[in-house]
C-alpha cells in the first residue's frame, strides 16, 4: 500500500458520512483508511463501521482509547502504507486529485532535498454556514500558510513518510490534546515542513458553538502553558472542558479560576518566573499583531489566504522584534499578561 489515512473519532457520527464521500472521490493513488474510535457515545462505531463496509476502499474500523495521541498510535500501528496521513473527521477535499497530487509534492521535495525529514500540511479553509468569508477566519487560514512555529496544527492534516514517522514519533500521549503540536515541533526541530498544494476543508463548528474569541483565548492560554513548561497548571482542563454543552457558548472563566488556584499556592519566585516566561512566549508571537494588519489588507482586496504580500510582518520581522526582544520586554510583557488575567479574574467573580 502506498499511502495509509489515519483518522481519530469521537462523537463524530454527523461528519462521517461527508468524510467518506471525499475519500471515495479521490483518483490516482491506492489508499487504506484506518479509524480509530475514542468511545463515541453518538453511535459513531457502529456508523463508521456500517459505511466502511460499502466503501470502495480498504478500510478498517477499531476500537481505541480516548485521546487523539494514543488513537492516532494505534491507528499508525495497524496502517501498512509507505507514506502515512493523518486527519480530522471532519475533514474534505474540494479535488478528487488531491491525495495523489499531495503524495507527488512531498515525494517530489524528498527527491530534490535528498532526505525524507520532510513533512507536509494542507493550505486550510474553514466550511461557515455563511456564504462570505470572516476576516478572523481568513486571518487563521492565511496564518496556516505561514513556516513558522506555532502555524501548523492537526487540523492542516500531517503528511509524510512511515520512516519518518518512526524517527520522530509515535503521537505523545500524555495529554488528550497538544499531541499534534508536539509532533509538529518535532518535525521541525529535525527536519521541515513543506506547503502542500492542495486545500483542506474543515469545519468551522467549534468556533460557531464555542465563540470565536472565547476559542483563541482558549487556545492561546493552553499554548502558553505549553511553551513556558507549565501545562501541569491546567491539569483539570480535559474535565473542566467537557462540563460545557457542546452548544453553548465557551465559559472561559472556569479555566482561569483553575490556573488561579495552581498559581496562588507557590511562591512570590515562582509566580514571577511564570509571568515572566509568559511574557517571552507574548514577545515571541506579538508578529501575529504586524501579520493581522497584513491580512485586513488582502481580505479587503478579495485576495486568496496566503497569497498577498506582507510588508509589515517582514518590517516587524527586521527592525521592531529586537526593540522588544530582551529581559525588559519579557518582563513588561509578563506585567501586562498577570494584569489582563486578574481583571478577567475580577470581572467573571462579580455578582
Amino acid at each position: 500500500m502506498i499511502l495509509s489515512i489515519v483518522i481519530p473519532i469521537l462523537n463524530e457520527v454527523g461528519q462521517l458520512p461527508k468524510l467518506f464521500g471525499t475519500l471515495a472521490d479521490q483518483a490516482g493513488i491506492p489508499f487504506e483508511v484506518i479509524l480509530v474510535d475514542g468511545g463515541s457515545a453518538d453511535g459513531s462505531f457502529e456508523r463508521a463501521e456500517e459505511l466502511a463496509t460499502r466503501a470502495s476502499f480498504p478500510c478498517r474500523v477499531v476500537p481505541g482509547s480516548r485521546g487523539r495521541g494514543r488513537q492516532l498510535n494505534e491507528g499508525v500501528k495497524l496502517s501498512t502504507g509507505k507514506s502515512l496521513l493523518f486527519l480530522h473527521a471532519d475533514s474534505q477535499f474540494n479535488d478528487d486529485m488531491a491525495l495523489a497530487k499531495a503524495l507527488k509534492h512531498l515525494e517530489k521535495s524528498i527527491e530534490m532535498g535528498g532526505h525524507s525529514r520532510l513533512a507536509g500540511h494542507f493550505s486550510v479553509r474553514f466550511r461557515t454556514e455563511s456564504l462570505t468569508s470572516t476576516l478572523g477566519f481568513y486571518f487563521l487560514e492565511s496564518k496556516a500558510c505561514l513556516d513558522r512555529p506555532g502555524c501548523i496544527h492537526g487540523d492542516q492534516g500531517y503528511l509524510l513518510r512511515r520512516s519518518f514517522f518512526d524517527q520522530i514519533g509515535p503521537f505523545d500521549e500524555t495529554l488528550e490534546f497538544l499531541e499534534d503540536n508536539r509532533l509538529a515541533q518535532a518535525v521541525r526541530q529535525v527536519g521541515g515542513w513543506l506547503l502542500l498544494p492542495v486545500i483542506l476543508l474543515t469545519s468551522s463548528r467549534r468556533f460557531v458553538q464555542e465563540g470565536f474569541r472565547q476559542r483563541q483565548v482558549l487556545n492561546a492560554l493552553i499554548m502558553n502553558l505549553e511553551a513556558v513548561g507549565r501545562i501541569d497548571l491546567l491539569k483539570s482542563l480535559p474535565g473542566i472542558y467537557r462540563q460545557q454543552k457542546r452548544t453553548q457558548e465557551l465559559q472561559l472563566l472556569p479555566f482561569f479560576q483553575e490556573l488561579n488556584n495552581r498559581l496562588s499556592p507557590q511562591s512570590r519566585q515562582e509566580q514571577q518566573l511564570f509571568w515572566r516566561r509568559t511574557g517571552r512566549y507574548m514577545i515571541a508571537n506579538v508578529w501575529q499583531l504586524a501579520f493581522w494588519w497584513d491580512v485586513r489588507r488582502d481580505f479587503r482586496r478579495g485576495l486568496q489566504p496566503g497569497v498577498g504580500r506582507i510588508p509589515l510582518l517582514n518590517f516587524f520581522d527586521r527592525y521592531l522584534l529586537r526593540m522588544i526582544d530582551h529581559s525588559v520586554g519579557y518582563w513588561f510583557a509578563g506585567l501586562l499578561a498577570r494584569g489582563w488575567f486578574r481583571w478577567k479574574l475580577l470581572l467573571g467573580q462579580r455578582p
